[in-house]
């Protein structure tokens, strides 16, 4: 078996290891909607969703920033806000299929990383929407203390 520390239920190929793509990049996640002006995710999002807890089953030192991003649209601190909310309503509903908080951090960016410009109905479109982005994990080593001097 390669990959040992696969994770229960996972599907595995004939050497052990997951079927499932791990996330290694940054990318969008299409087709993630919410009802219009709040962070109530739509059920169709569900399935894309549920792709995402399938690669952090299979990969369970996966750690992933969810990011939340809005167009120019409204205010700027109503936005920044919004996207808040929304990447957070995304880990949330990760968490309660059971994957552990300590593994998400949502981040809302706001209209402060457009896509594209924000000039056309179809370009908002665009820039409102979800990332996830596998972070690096550091193990953490104890730091010296120093030696008491008599």
């Amino acid at each position: 078996d390669r990959c040992a520390n696969t994770a229960a239920g996972v599907p595995v190929d004939s050497l052990g290891c997951p079927t499932v793509a791990k996330i290694d990049k940054a990318r969008v996640l299409g087709g993630i909607r919410f009802r219009a002006g709040t962070a109530e995710l739509e059920s169709t999002s569900f399935a894309v969703l549920d792709s995402v807890l399938q690669s952090l089953r299979a990969y369970p030192d996966l750690q992933l920033e969810v990011q939340g991003h809005t167009s120019d649209a409204g205010a700027n601190d109503q936005n920044l806000q919004l996207s808040q909310k929304r990447a957070e309503a995304v880990a949330s509903y990760l968490i309660s299929k059971g994957i552990e908080a300590r593994r998400l951090t949502p981040i809302g960016y706001g209209e402060e990383m457009p896509l594209v410009k924000n000039d056309s109905p179809e370009n908002r479109a665009r820039n409102e929407r979800i990332m996830i982005s596998p972070m690096e994990t550091v193990p953490l080593e104890p730091v010296p203390t120093p030696e008491k001097r008599n």
